[in-house]
């Protein structure tokens, strides 16, 4: 969105209603972009989501369970977990992956829905909890992560209240560019997680829609609109209003949405929706609005404007194609900038607390009835107060258009909300238009709060088609119009602008004020005269001097390009000439125009540059444009250098810049111009010879599915030599083959480069292949090798050697100075013959202890202590103390740069000894080792941490580093990414074209690298001393190349660990990877070692190569997909460059470090569909000439086989059971005891392994089950856990879950100690752990406190010591290890049938019945004495 001139004061009544609708409030359809995220690139992004574990869920099954599913919604994609059966705490292990190449402003509207449901087979899946995250603060965090973290659930049907359960899962997300940061595995969890933190309070968003102005027509058959408005936040389903047919709708309407705090989302979707009958409802346009905002100060009546598309409808779009009908989809979703005003919508919103927030408008939606306008009530009275309106005036002066890109008559129009002014049509001709008008208008009638107001739209149209537009906020224009500038527009994607089209240019200033401001008005300059007539214009003559063009997009299928430039200003062109066959031409021309511009130049239109790929046969390719400034010529002076300017080409609404032009202008008055002599442009040249090491071509891609036979390679600075003897080529080579053919050969090119590294050209290379058919000499890859960063080396190269040259030569002559003193003084101590300021020189010489601690050189001469006698302890002592440690740093230090070492060398202050002390040389020369050097900064790698704490049992940390990786370096990165620069110089070879007639048919690619050594030999060496110019000149060839020009064998061993977070390839969400290990023509497919169902895999597997360094050394390391029917498919590559490694000394050191354990390094991997990182790979690299390598041995880095251990429980007795029945307060229970763990290799579907006890019927608060376990498992295990439930047992229906207790910390802990016993030798009681007899509580996440105890007990023990003490499951045979008695359970006699009824139907009932049978029995024994009772009265009555 443009900003023009200065933004004005704000006005009185902005924000007077303290609605809290600061414009950051809103972030409608435009979506601005912060200043956080302006270093968010568009392009290719993933999004990660491991879904971990959950705990505590609510059930949704009768029995007090759920079968949870985790599924998760991201980029309009949906993917989910296995399915876990009847439980609430479940182990996923599972990563699900979303990628899609999305805008900034996707990203920054991007959410992600993480739901987990309860799964039904022939039912619909039932949602237990949700949580929604905003995409861009998750990006925007410390390495692109949320990691491992817990997050409540919530309801979001609104079905139920409170936290649904917690959900622990990782959320990464990757741009381009971007590498995971590689974590330790991290599965120490606690067996109970404090969830305190993660309370939730419940609000209710409430959101008052009362209506809606100006909607656009979106029926197709008729006028009308059947509108409603629509509210989405916190992954809550759309809340509608009701349906009103109408262009101005009326809602009356509160739409309420649930909230429970904390959230991870705060952008509340505002949209609006045209209802259709029979299809999907057309989306008319969003807002969004901070729900942050509207917490704190909620938001009063106020209108939200609405943009998006041009306000057409979809027939009038005429719109086929996928881009557009994309471009106008991203647009109305607000997740680019919109092109056009659709409406706006009043709108009001509070949030209040609700401890049970319900959601509004459900089930299906009826059309409301057409109300009044809120303003006023149906009787005639006044309702809803209308936002406060202003009256503002408009000033636009438009004159002139420049690239109009179609000639006819062209209009302005003017747009602010509902407010259209037009200015009169203007004829366009030769991309020149004139209009010369001058528009005001004084009673614009706008929201007096400036957030509410709409953008200022500046549409350019010829008849009723738009061609373009600019899109201003009012808050930007200044009050009074100030000097005209010309203003690029935008075109409009769906105007029929083809991408060579320039949208246009046009000169115009805008004012806006409000009309009742006294301030601006008494200072609002009047319009000119309607009749405004154009200017006097001059003659000019402009000067475009074009001196070079670099990295400009291919045209040609050889990935080259014929450029040539098209010079435009006001309607006149120039051209320079074509260079052929380069993307980085060298013109060196000036081209002069004669152009007519205004008198005052300062208003001309900018100079065009049109950058075209020349063709033989047809038309030219366009390359792009270059749009320059008329104040860069007008400012210009002799002796100013040119700049670089970007080459931009606009493609559906986005920019793209590719290449860039250097150049300069001049413009001057006709008059003056002849006057003027023409700047001589060409540089300043100096002799130089430009040293080129051919090393060879590295990894050629077949052409035309050849396979390259014997290339040769051309070079020539700048443009292709016309004769064939002035052409530079290598010889021929097959050798060691075709596609890495080694060349070996070194040119030394006389050639004239200038002074300044601005103007230096380009060295283009061009690799030919040999064949006996034809083509006989197809071009199949080209290069450029830019000489302006090989000359600033050099600049800097000669600069260092000066500056370490002279502080040498000052070192030097400081320590003969020194010498010389300390000889003299020994002079003296000898005349004076004081034996104890005098003594043997053996004493003097021993090393000072104290100035050698912390040294691990033996040999290292100590550091000089100066003594001051005034000093003492104080200043002067701490200096001598740094002094010393500069020192003792010196005998490891590198040598740092020379600029340090000669400022060390100069303020460096020697403290003369006392008398009779003395200081010998060794140690002099040690302290100046120390003053002048550094220690260079490397790469910091990070031993492998093998030791652990000697705590408590449970607590203690078990070691299972292997071997191999004991104190071996480990790089959380590529190597050579900590290595600083390569020793060789490599050049990636592209075939093809990004412009051109095969436009958007394939593209540019990548065909492969030519590897040399380039560097710039200065033959002008006046400015260094004689004695060291031979030196210097030896300095400038680069490192010695004997040994490289020399190939040898060598022995290439990879050792590969693991892979990590593999994108899935298969539809379950894993993959089945296998590698490929490829150097040159050995090649190791591993298709028989494939891993199944994992994005994990640990491979641990070694490859030995043979390869011959230089030479065949891209060692290209493949992961697979493995697929049974259809063709594998590519999860991600990456190569490591072996020359570069052997041959460079940070290499050669790290190799001799570490008793020669190369660090381990982790990869990312790549594959060409995508610029995000498919996974990672650990591994690490060796290289050993062949002559060594019998005496190195080959490490075995396979994993241990997986071990076969048994792990047994035992279940005692329950107590303080909560009883499930209601009536009879009893419970038939029995206990599951559940052993799960993740995916790893040995496991590749997880482990879910559950043994269950008999019931116990009518076991009432208590419960007796004396039952065994046995569990046969393989370790190691990942992430092993166990769950113990009790359960209540129903006859009829689903059993009732009373409680559970995960057991997670104790568990992954004995296991780990149990293996690591194993693997050291330990067997029998020895490695057997246990737990003894002990109480566990056990929970309802449905109920608050104690469910009951289970007393327990488990043990693990490797199978074979099983073996030996057996025993049997549940009570089976054999009773041993431990012997178990028979339960304490109900038993049949008949003798007390007392008993048998009350433990067949619990104390409460028996009481129960026995109350009622008493009741019974006297109601009896009454209805039995009343007949009695009556007789006697009766008889008493007789007898009386």
């Amino acid at each position: 969105m443009a900003k023009f001139g200065r933004k004005r004061a704000q006005s009185k009544n902005d924000g007077a209603d303290g609605s809290g609708s600061d414009a950051s409030d809103t972030e409608g359809g435009d979506v601005e972009v912060s200043e956080s995220k302006t270093n968010v690139k568009p392009g290719d992004y993933q999004v990660q989501v491991h879904i971990i574990e959950a705990r505590d869920l609510k059930p949704r099954e009768s029995g007090g369970y759920s079968d949870p599913v985790t599924v998760v919604t991201c980029f309009e994609q949906k993917q989910s977990t296995a399915i876990r059966k009847k439980t609430l705490s479940c182990i996923w292990d599972q990563v699900l992956f979303f990628e899609k190449k999305i805008s900034v402003e996707e990203l920054d509207t991007g959410k992600a829905l993480i739901a987990v449901y309860d799964a039904n087979a022939y039912t619909k899946d039932v949602m237990i909890g949700a949580i929604e995250m905003d995409l861009m603060p998750v990006y925007e965090r410390k390495n692109h992560e949320h990691w491992r973290k817990w997050y409540p659930l919530t309801d979001i049907t609104d079905e139920n209240e409170g936290v649904q359960g917690y959900l622990k899962l990782s959320v990464t997300i990757l741009g381009p560019g971007d590498e995971q940061v590689s974590h330790e595995d991290d599965d120490e969890d606690d067996d109970d997680v404090d969830m305190k933190g993660l309370a939730q309070e419940g609000y209710l968003l409430k959101i008052q829609a009362e209506c809606a102005e100006s909607l656009p027509r979106m029926d197709r058959l008729g006028k009308g609109c059947d509108a409603y408005v629509g509210i989405k936040f916190a992954g809550n389903p759309l809340v509608k209003s009701e349906i009103v047919k109408s262009l101005d709708p009326v809602f009356h309407e509160e739409l309420h949405v649930p909230v429970m705090l904390p959230t991870m989302s705060d952008k509340v979707e505002v949209q609006l929706y045209d209802w259709d009958r029979g299809s999907s409802d057309d989306l008319i346009a969003t807002n969004y609005v901070k729900f942050s905002k509207l917490q704190k100060n909620g938001m009063k009546p106020r209108w939200l404007n609405l943009y998006g598309s041009p306000r057409k409808t979809e027939t009038e779009f005429k719109i086929s194609d996928k881009k557009h009908k994309k471009v106008k989809e991203l647009m109305d979703k607000g997740k680019l900038e919109g092109s056009a005003w659709r409406g706006r919508v009043l709108l009001s919103a509070t949030v209040e607390k609700e401890d049970e927030p319900k959601m509004s408008s459900k089930g299906e939606f009826k059309f409301a009835k057409v109300e009044q306008c809120p303003w006023f009530r149906k009787d005639g009275s006044e309702g809803l107060k209308r936002p406060e309106e202003s009256s503002f005036t408009l000033r636009f002066d438009v004159f002139e258009g420049s690239e109009i890109p179609k000639n006819g008559d062209i209009h302005i129009e003017l747009s602010i909300g509902n407010f259209v002014v037009k200015t009169k049509a203007a004829k366009s001709s030769k991309g020149c238009c004139q209009w010369y008008q001058s528009i005001t208008e004084t009673d614009i009638r706008l929201p007096a709060n400036e957030a509410e107001r709409p953008d200022l739209f500046v549409d350019l149209y010829k008849g009723s088609d738009r061609l373009a537009y600019q899109r201003y906020k009012l808050s930007s224009l200044p009050a009074n119009p100030e000097a005209p500038r010309w203003e690029l527009f935008k075109a409009d994607v769906f105007g029929g602008l083809s991408e060579n089209d320039f949208p246009g240019a046009v000169l115009y200033a805008i004012g806006f004020r409000e009309s009742s401001d006294p301030f601006l008005s008494a200072n609002f300059v009047e319009p000119p005269p309607a009749n405004m007539t154009p200017p006097r214009k001059i003659r000019y003559e402009l000067r475009a001097m074009i001196y070079q063009g670099r990295d400009l997009p291919a045209a040609d299928d050889d990935g080259s390009a014929d450029p040539f430039i098209i010079v435009k200003c006001a309607g006149e062109e120039g051209r320079t000439s074509r260079r052929e066959g380069t993307l980085h031409p060298a013109w060196y021309e000036t081209v002069r125009m004669n152009v007519d511009l205004y008198e005052n130049v300062n208003l001309s239109p900018d100079i065009q540059l049109l950058v075209y790929d020349w063709d033989r046969v047809g038309t030219n390719d366009f390359l792009g444009r270059v749009s320059v400034p008329i104040r860069d010529a007008i400012s210009f002076k002799a002796g100013d250098k040119p700049k670089w300017y970007p080459v931009t080409i606009n493609t559906f609404g986005k920019t793209e810049t590719e290449g860039e032009i250097l150049a300069s202008f001049q413009v001057m008055p006709v008059d003056v111009a002849g006057r003027t002599p023409m700047i001589d442009i060409r540089p300043e040249m100096k002799d130089v010879t430009v040293r080129v090491v051919a090393v060879g071509v590295r990894k050629m891609e077949p052409y035309k599915f050849s396979k390259i036979k014997k290339p040769h390679v051309e070079l020539d600075l700048g443009q292709r030599a016309k004769k064939d003897e002035d052409r530079i080529r290598t010889k021929k080579s097959s050798k060691p083959e075709g596609p890495n053919a080694n060349f070996l050969e070194v040119f030394e090119i006389p050639a004239k480069v200038p002074r300044d590294p601005l103007y230096a050209q380009t060295v283009n290379v061009r690799v030919f292949d040999n064949r006996k058919i034809p083509p006989f000499h197809p071009l199949i890859g080209t290069a450029s090798i830019p000489l302006a960063p090989y000359l600033e080396r050099r600049n800097e190269q000669l600069e260092e050697f000066v500056k370490k040259k002279e502080a040498e030569q000052l070192a030097a002559e400081m320590e003969a100075e020194a010498k010389h003193a300390a000889a003299h003084r020994r002079q003296e101590h000898a005349a004076a013959a004081q034996p104890l300021l005098a003594p043997d020189d053996d004493v003097l010489d021993q090393p000072n202890p104290f100035t050698q601690m912390g040294s691990d050189d033996d040999e290292a001469a100590p550091a000089a202590v100066a003594h001051d006698d005034a000093a003492g302890a104080g200043a002067g002592g701490a200096g001598d103390v740094e002094l010393g440690a500069a020192g003792q740093n010196g005998q490891q230090a590198a040598t740092g740069a020379a600029a340090e070492r000669t400022a060390a060398a100069a303020n460096a202050r020697v403290e003369q000894p006392r008398r009779g002390e003395r200081r010998d040389s060794n140690a002099l020369r040690t302290f100046w080792r120390g003053a002048l050097s550094k220690v260079k900064s490397g790469a910091k790698f990070l031993p492998i941490d093998t030791t652990h704490s000697d705590s408590e049992d449970d607590d203690e940390d078990v070691d299972d580093t292997p071997e191999y990786l004991k104190g071996r370096p480990v790089v959380d990165d590529e190597l050579e990414d900590t290595m600083g620069d390569p020793i060789f110089d490599s050049f990636t070879l592209q075939r093809g074209q990004v412009r051109g007639k095969a436009f958007g048919k394939g593209g540019i690619k990548k065909v492969g690298t030519f590897k040399g050594m380039v560097a710039i030999i200065d033959k002008e060496l006046d400015g260094l001393k004689p004695e060291w110019r031979e030196e210097f000149a030896a300095l400038q060839k680069g490192p010695d190349t004997e040994q490289i020009l020399k190939p040898q064998p060598y022995v290439v061993r990879a050792y590969i660990l693991k892979g990590k977070n593999f994108v899935p390839k298969d539809d379950d969400g894993t993959s089945d990877p296998y590698l490929i290990v490829e150097l040159g023509k050995k090649k190791n497919k591993d298709r028989e070692r494939v891993i199944k169902n994992t994005l994990q895999p640990e491979f641990h597997y070694v490859y030995e190569m043979n390869a011959t360094l230089p030479g065949t050394s891209q060692l290209h390391i493949t992961a697979m997909d493995w697929d049974a029917v259809s063709s594998d498919d590519l999860i991600g590559s990456t190569t490591v460059d072996l020359e570069n490694r052997w041959f460079s000394q940070e290499w050669q050191k790290l190799a001799k470090e570490n008793d020669g354990k190369v660090p381990v390094e982790t990869r990312s991997l790549w594959n060409p569909t995508s610029t995000a990182a498919q996974g990672k790979m650990t591994m690490w690299i060796e290289i050993i000439p062949k002559a060594q390598a019998p005496k190195v041995p080959l490490l075995d880095i396979s994993l241990p086989p997986p071990e076969s251990f048994e792990f047994r429980m035992v279940v005692y007795r329950a107590r303080k059971m909560v009883p499930m029945d209601s009536i009879t307060k009893m419970n038939d229970l029995y206990i599951t005891a559940t052993l799960e763990a993740g995916a790893d290799r040995d496991h590749v579907q997880g482990v879910l392994m559950k043994e269950e006890t008999d019931v116990h019927w009518r076991a009432g608060k208590k419960g007796s089950f004396n039952w065994r376990m046995k569990y046969e498992i393989t370790l190691p295990m990942k992430m092993p856990r166990l769950k113990i439930s009790a359960w209540d047992a129903d006859l009829i229906g689903g059993n009732d879950m009373v409680g559970e207790k995960m057991i997670t910390r104790r568990i992954r802990k004995m296991f780990k100690r149990v293996l690591r016993k194993h693997r050291e030798g330990l067997t029998g009681l020895q490695a057997l752990e246990a737990r003894k007899r002990h109480w566990i509580h056990l929970r309802h996440p449905d109920r608050d406190g104690s469910m009951g105890e289970l007393e327990v007990e488990y043990e693990l023990m490797h199978k074979t010591f099983a073996d030996s003490r057996p025993n049997g499951k549940g009570r089976q045979d054999p009773n041993a290890y431990p012997t178990l008695p028979p339960p304490d359970r109900i038993k049949f006699n008949p003798l007390r049938p007392d008993k048998m009824l009350m433990a067949l139907l619990g104390p409460e009932l028996v009481t129960k019945c026995c109350m009622v049978g008493c009741c019974i029995l006297v109601l009896v024994g009454l209805a039995m004495m009343v007949p009695l009772i009556f007789s006697n009265l009766i008889s008493s009555a007789l007898g009386a």
